[in-house]
């Protein structure tokens, strides 16, 4: 069962998350997936963040690195999304 987090380090993934949505719409890639990475760190089933860094690395042509977060992504949480994307990558 996956642990949970205190509400603290939730408002600070979700904080990280809203950052890399930020630096993702500016086209800041680098610093998006850096958000991303910190904000796995706080919580390692976070399927939005997964999926979000598996976008990134498949618009940067980085297959093998998407498909691990999709993959990542779908431990977390069975979701359409994560079998679409991971779908398109093979």
């Amino acid at each position: 069962m996956p642990e949970k987090i205190s509400a603290r380090q939730s408002t600070s993934r979700k904080a990280l998350f809203e950052q890399a949505l930020l630096a993702e719409k500016k086209g800041d890639f680098k610093t998006a997936l850096e958000k991303y990475k910190m904000a796995l760190q706080i919580d390692q089933n976070f399927f939005d963040a997964w999926l979000s860094a598996g976008a990134i690395y498949t618009r940067q042509g980085k297959s093998d690195k998407a498909i691990v977060c999709y993959e990542r992504a779908l431990v977390s949480k069975n979701d359409v999304r994560a079998h679409y994307n991971l779908a398109v990558e093979f």
